[in-house]
């Protein structure tokens, strides 16, 4: 959640848009959003200790807000611009390369 909030402050800053209160609060509300389940877990994980060796219940959760995250720090670092750019350049190389696949071969074995 630090590192979203990182790259959404450096988002707005790179933008030239105002970090606001709103923005500041939406970190916290998520925190809080993030932490409660997650005790609530643990503590179901704590009594089925006596069964099971792993807590799965707040791992499985704890994978899932990672995900989460990445997502959101993805989203921060990259519009959908510059996503779809990278794309459409990843695959006009690859178009390039199988069309000029024979010339290529010759120019590696020089």
């Amino acid at each position: 959640m630090i590192l979203d909030f990182i790259t959404g402050v450096r988002k707005a800053s790179l933008r030239g848009e105002a970090t606001t209160s709103r923005g500041f609060r939406r970190t916290a509300e998520k925190a809080s959003q993030y932490f409660l389940p997650m005790m609530c877990l643990t503590a179901i994980d704590v009594i089925a200790s006596i069964y099971l060796d792993y807590p799965y219940l707040t791992a499985t959760m704890g994978a899932f807000n990672i995900y989460i995250e990445l997502r959101s720090i993805w989203e921060n670092t990259h519009s959908e611009e510059e996503t779809k750019k990278q794309q459409e350049c990843a695959t006009q190389l690859i178009d390039f390369i199988d069309e000029h696949k024979q010339e290529l071969e010759k120019l590696l074995k020089k």
